[in-house]
């Protein structure tokens, strides 16, 4: 026997017997510690890692309730969690280590120092705390690429991705204006190297001292490609809003801070194909914009003036050119142009004596062309000529303020003239003098003809149930609308909680799709849609990406959410099944098509009521 069997020999045999003899030993004490990678500098424009490591001989449960005094510091996501334990030989005794590692994203809010204060670790039934840690946060650089954000994948290979270089920038035009004049501002996003996954804002801006108007945007569709610094891009425009000022000085666009997940090929067929390329995370901010706002002139501001500022025209039309007395004739007029006309009120209208005037329908509409905004604002009056003759209607005037020359402007339109007939008389009025008196009929017309009391044959309508129910049906709207409003807006703020809300009813939608599939005897589409409808009802539960789900970092969401072990395996032997069937042709049977469909909704349902 040679010198390395009789070392291996006292390796098993330590192995089988260690623990009879007490040899299988490690310290009891727990070690708890914490730190930053890269490094105690960080960019604030890229995220970084907190970990915070449990190590001992036997780690139970570690768990942080919150991250919470961060000082310059916000969190993006985590924690995450991870295991590792090892032996080592000691002469003849076997020492046990093991350690779990929780890891956070965090990101600077800003240059200057920042802090992670001491921690509160739960472990087991311990309370343990970390040491404080201090951080340097440097401005970003722009157009810097962000450090890559691995997602745990199964098969992955324990090497850094490239960074994907991506850029946000925001552009207003003009960067000069006056009080009312819009400005076009525009927020594009640039990536090279990768396509980008999802896109979300970061605490925008409220841009006080503008009045602010939406424009729609299509990032995909209005996608376009561009050239920086001699590298390509791919421009997406992610927000468009028109800006009026509402005060003069110098007013400032704040910053816009966005986080940018991009996905990129890694040369590698295999994982390409299986894991869709390599994620990583960026967070970039624009630069603030100052834009200088000037007051209006007080000289020669006509009286008028409603606050209109652009450049426009008028158009002012009759719908006929002759009627006869006591005829309703329709005006129309039209202001258009480049700027806004929200403010705006109706133009001067100096109708003659003779023609009654009715206050005019108001219609209008605002779009963005190529960086201008072009309004439409138009006025219809009901004209009603009194006397018979010619009337000319004198011209329709609007006033405004042209910031390209700054000074006043007006424009006038004729709506022409209207030729005015005598109306024809009613067939009682033909032989009638004109001012003769006519007698009527009766005079007094009886409504009881009847002596004694009136009574009511009924109780009177606001005694009836049906009008007591009109009057309650708005008070009890009124909390009800308000509460699906403060609802609607917790969604709208809270992207998480939406995910949430919605993840079964995307689930659901899924499996009818995959159900479709079945009848087309679609063996493998059906599997990857059934899977894939379990994956992602996961991580719109849990507000992750899909990319990085794996078996075991499902399971340790659920069981983080209080699901019990027979649910998730359940849940985890469908996804397997599913996966087997999609490379396995013999696995696709039509007859098992419908338990693997019934398995997966009773799942979804299942992990509902576990909520």
């Amino acid at each position: 026997m040679t010198r390395r069997d009789l070392r291996i020999g006292a390796v098993l045999a330590a192995l089988a017997v260690g623990g009879a003899w007490g040899e299988l030993r490690a310290a009891d004490d727990l070690r708890v510690r914490a730190w930053v990678e890269p490094g105690p500098t960080v960019n604030d424009a890229e995220p970084f890692a907190l970990a915070v490591a449990v190590e001992g001989a036997e780690v139970p449960d570690v768990s942080i309730d919150r991250l919470t005094g961060l000082t310059n510091l916000r969190v993006l996501s985590g924690p995450f969690k991870s295991q590792s334990s090892s032996f080592e030989l000691r002469g003849t005794s076997l020492q046990r280590s093991a350690s779990v590692i929780l890891r956070y994203t965090l990101l600077a809010e800003g240059p200057g120092p920042a802090e992670i204060p001491s921690l509160e670790v739960r472990v087991g039934s311990r309370t343990m705390r970390t040491e404080a840690i201090r951080i340097q946060a440097v401005r970003g650089r722009p157009g810097a690429a962000a450090g890559p954000q691995r997602h745990p994948r199964a098969g992955a290979r324990d090497r850094q991705a490239e960074p994907a270089d991506v850029l946000l920038r925001a552009e207003c035009r003009p960067t000069e204006a006056w009080i009312g004049q819009p400005i076009f501002l525009e927020v594009v996003l640039l990536a090279a190297g990768g396509d980008v996954e999802r896109f979300s804002w970061l605490d925008p801006p409220s841009l006080e001292g503008f009045w602010v108007e939406d424009v729609a945007v299509d990032p995909n569709a209005e996608r376009t490609r561009a050239e920086i610094g001699g590298r390509p891009y791919v421009s997406y425009p992610v927000m468009r809003r028109v800006l009026v000022p509402t005060s003069a000085g110098d007013l400032e666009v704040a910053s816009f801070t966005g986080q940018i997940q991009v996905r990129r090929s890694t040369g590698d067929l295999f994982e390409d194909f299986f894991l869709q390329g390599r994620g990583s995370i960026a967070v970039r901010t624009t630069d603030p914009i100052r834009i200088r706002v000037k007051p209006l002139p007080e000289q020669g501001k006509p009286e008028d003036f409603s606050g209109a500022v652009g450049s426009f025209r008028v158009r002012a039309t009759l719908d006929r050119r002759e009627a006869r007395v006591d005829d309703a004739i329709g005006l129309r007029v039209s202001v258009e142009g480049d700027g806004l006309l929200e403010t705006a009120r109706a133009p001067s209208l100096d109708a003659p004596q003779d023609v009654k005037v009715f206050e005019p329908k108001t219609t209008g509409s605002v779009s963005a062309e190529r960086g201008r905004i072009r309004s439409t604002k138009t006025w219809e009056w009901v004209l009603v000529p009194l006397h018979p003759g010619e009337v000319r209607m004198p011209p329709v005037r609007f006033s405004y303020f042209d910031p390209s020359q700054g000074a006043f402007r007006e424009v006038r339109e004729e709506p022409g003239s209207l030729v005015v007939r005598r109306g024809e008389p009613s067939g009682e009025e033909r032989g009638v003098a004109r001012g003769a008196i006519r007698a009527e009929r009766k005079d007094i017309a009886f409504i009881k003809p009847l002596r004694g009391e009136l009574s009511e044959r009924g109780p009177g309508i606001h005694r009836r149930p049906v009008f007591l129910a009109f009057v309650a049906v708005p008070l009890l709207a009124l909390p009800v609308g308000i509460l699906l409003g403060r609802h609607r807006a917790r969604l709208r703020k809270d992207l998480g909680l939406a995910r949430s809300r919605r993840a079964a009813a995307l689930a659901r939608r899924r499996l009818r799709a995959a159900e479709r599939r079945a009848a087309r005897s679609d063996g493998a589409s059906f599997h990857e849609e059934v899977g894939r409808a379990l994956v992602e009802y996961v991580a719109d539960r849990f507000n992750r990406s899909p990319a990085g789900l794996t078996y075991d970092v499902a399971d340790e969401l659920l069981a983080s959410r209080g699901v019990e072990a027979p649910l998730r395996g359940r849940f985890r032997a469908c996804l397997e099944t599913c996966d087997f069937a999609r490379f396995v042709p013999e696995s696709r049977a039509e007859e098992r098509m419908a338990d693997v469909l019934r398995e997966a909704r009773e799942i979804v349902t299942a992990l509902e009521r576990s909520r």
